[in-house]
């Protein structure tokens, strides 16, 4: 491992965050018929990506594992269970999400531009 890198954990440990949101927002944005429809569905992934980490806060995870294991048949629960019981809320993945969201609208709308410019 790179000695430097490591020592920035903090800025690295949230990467898989902007990486994961910037790819699906992407993804799911150049799928879209119109662009409006990339941006909507785009900026719908980041809710969805941020939502994913808020519950992962101890004031959210904890009445909601309680919900969801009273709920939930057991082979459902070992599937989902974890992701509140193990999951660490961090608000540097929260950045890292809307930095990521961003950067992948900023792409969408570049693209859409491009694109009627050369029609």
């Amino acid at each position: 491992m790179i000695p430097d890198l490591s020592a920035q954990a903090g800025i690295f440990g949230s990467a898989p965050s902007f990486f994961y949101t910037l790819a699906l927002g992407l993804l799911i944005g150049s799928c879209a018929s119109s662009t409006a429809g990339a941006r909507f569905h785009c900026l719908l992934w980041i809710a969805v990506a941020l939502c994913l980490e808020l519950v992962q806060h101890r004031l959210i995870a904890e009445p909601l594992v309680a919900w969801l294991r009273e709920r939930l048949s057991e082979p459902i629960w070992e599937l989902v269970g974890p992701y509140w019981t193990r999951g660490t809320f961090d608000r540097l993945d929260l950045l890292a999400s809307i930095i990521g969201g961003s950067i992948a609208l900023l792409i969408l709308t570049y693209r859409s531009g491009e694109k009627n410019h050369e029609k």
